[in-house]
C-alpha cells in the first residue's frame, strides 16, 4: 500500500512544503528503528521537512508509554516547526 501511494507522488518535490512525521505500526519491537532507517530518508527524498525521529508503535499497545512520551518531547518542537513554516498544526 505504502508503495502504491509513494508511485502516485512526484519524486523530490511531491511533498516538498510538508511536515511529516515517519511513524510505522508493527508486531514487535525488534523492527523499531524501521521507520528512521527506511521510511524517514524517503519522505525527505520526496521533499518533506521531518523535524523529528521517527516513531514506532507496537500495534498491540495503542496509548503506550512510548508514544506518550514521543509525543512529550516532540510536539512542542513540531508545533514551532508548523508556527515558523506558517503551517496550521
Amino acid at each position: 500500500m505504502l508503495k502504491l501511494f509513494l508511485d502516485r507522488i512526484e519524486e523530490e518535490t511531491g511533498l516538498e512544503g510538508v511536515i511529516a512525521v515517519p511513524l510505522q505500526l508493527g508486531a514487535a519491537p525488534q523492527h523499531q528503528l524501521s521507520p528512521e532507517l527506511h521510511l524517514k530518508p524517503v519522505l525527505v527524498e520526496l521533499g518533506a521537512a521531518v523535524p523529528a525521529p521517527a516513531l514506532y508503535l507496537i500495534d498491540r499497545e495503542p496509548g503506550s508509554a512510548a508514544e506518550v512520551a514521543w509525543l512529550e518531547r516532540w510536539a512542542p518542537q513540531l508545533r514551532s516547526f508548523a508556527d515558523v513554516r506558517g503551517v496550521r498544526a
